[in-house]
């Protein structure tokens, strides 16, 4: 969305510089220019002052529209229940939160509509992007924590061992000891079960980490690697508004994805993909349709297999 504020700004220095430049040129023709000086610089305010008036009116504007929306998603969120009913019974599900989300109530919200559909959220993790420390006696900590052979690049192996840990449950206490080494690690649920769907929330916090994850997406290609040789369902996600969206690398991978994570319709778009949808949703370019079809029975639970 425009920021009217920087377009205000932008065409204000625009029209003073026009006045000041008119100003000095007139400087050199002399005093018989003072009447044309002042017929500018009237001018000048008069379209300043537009330029303020028409500000306000979008400022209002955009106002109203932002209020509407919130009226909308507050809407959707009391009809989400009734939406998302039995599409997830008996599923557990996992919510794997990478980067550092701006809002940290998304997860709270999605598990929520989750479990209105049906389904148990095991686990929720939050895994920072410098969450491998530098220190090097740490470092070698977790990797006896994850097991990673000599010679093997310990930064993606981590990122796989751990990926299985979540999903597997057959990492229970090693997860937790890492978590104790790390501050970049934050686990909260049940790590002692298997889990037959994943939710990837993919938020980076800043524009110089986006893109480098765009770049580079190791954590996300050994992560997702990991989850899909697991055999779980997985669904990646992203707010509304990002720096760089990753939305596009996920769907190349075959995985279904949801643009706009943080609005109700989003998730309720995430549980009904967790259902059947292999599709992109949202409201991106990169979108297919804003919500999955969702067939009448939906897909088993993997680990349920």
């Amino acid at each position: 969305m425009i920021d009217f504020r920087y377009h205000l700004a932008s065409l204000m220095a625009v029209f003073l510089a026009l006045g000041i430049g008119m100003l000095i040129g007139n400087s050199f023709v002399g005093l018989a220019s003072v009447e044309s000086q002042n017929r500018a610089l009237k001018q000048l305010q008069a379209n300043v002052s537009e330029l303020r008036v028409q500000y306000r009116a979008s400022h209002q504007e955009i106002a109203t529209l932002k209020g509407q929306l919130n009226d909308r998603d507050r809407a959707i969120r009391t009809l989400a229940p009734r939406v998302v009913d039995g599409l997830l019974t008996d599923r557990r599900v996992a919510l794997i939160l990478l980067g550092n989300p701006k809002r940290s109530e998304i997860a709270t919200e999605l598990a929520s509509v989750l479990t209105a559909a049906g389904a148990e959220v095991a686990s929720t993790t939050l895994i920072q992007r410098n969450w491998l420390p530098e220190n090097p006696e740490i470092r070698a900590r977790i990797r006896r924590l994850l097991l990673v052979p000599p010679g093997e690049n310990e930064t993606e192996a981590a990122h796989r061992t751990l990926a299985k840990a979540i999903v597997t449950g057959n990492w229970n206490t090693a997860v937790h000891r890492l978590a104790e080494a790390t501050p970049g690690l934050v686990l909260d649920g049940a790590y002692d079960a298997s889990v037959g769907s994943v939710v990837i929330v993919d938020n980076t916090e800043n524009a110089e980490e986006a893109l480098e994850a765009q770049s580079e997406r190791s954590m996300e290609t050994a992560i997702l690697e990991a989850l899909q040789n697991s055999g779980v369902r997985v669904v990646a996600a992203e707010p509304e508004a990002t720096s760089v969206s990753l939305i596009s690398f996920y769907n190349n991978r075959g995985v279904a994805t949801v643009d706009n994570i943080d609005t109700a319709v989003g998730q309720v778009a995430c549980a009904m993909a967790l259902a059947a949808g292999s599709g992109s949703y949202g409201t991106k370019p990169t979108a297919d349709r804003l919500l999955p079809e969702v067939a009448a029975t939906p897909s088993p639970d993997p680990a349920a297999l």
